[in-house]
């Protein structure tokens, strides 16, 4: 299954996840777009029940820990057909300043997240 970002507003098609014991109940877009600042963070929760082999999650959530997690950006990083990359790589080219604070910290954004998925 692959959950990486997609052009525009498309969704991953979750109805052929398959995790045994699992199941996707519900998955949607929010219906608004959100400011910047919007959010404090972005917190869930797992539930993990009639586990068989507890070693192997312990192990798991260690390698998480210590490694993290692949954290893929779509449109909200990256902006619509990539306009905050672009941005980003105008802006390197020209000597221009940007003045728009929130402007230079998406496009700084992308740029960082950029190299670091290609490192």
């Amino acid at each position: 299954m692959d959950l990486r970002p997609r052009a525009g507003n498309a969704m991953p098609d979750l109805s052929q996840f398959e995790l045994e014991g699992c199941k996707v109940l519900e998955y949607a877009r929010h219906k608004r777009k959100l400011r910047l600042g919007a959010l404090k963070g972005n917190a869930f929760t797992v539930i993990l029940r009639e586990v068989t082999n507890r070693d192997d999650v312990e192990k798991r959530l260690n390698a998480i820990r210590e490694q993290g997690v692949p954290n893929y950006f779509g449109a909200q990083r990256f902006g619509i057909g990539g306009s905050n990359l672009q941005g980003a790589l105008r802006w390197a080219q020209s000597d221009a300043p940007v003045r728009d604070r929130n402007k230079r910290s998406f496009w700084l954004s992308a740029a960082a997240v950029r190299c670091l998925i290609r490192w």
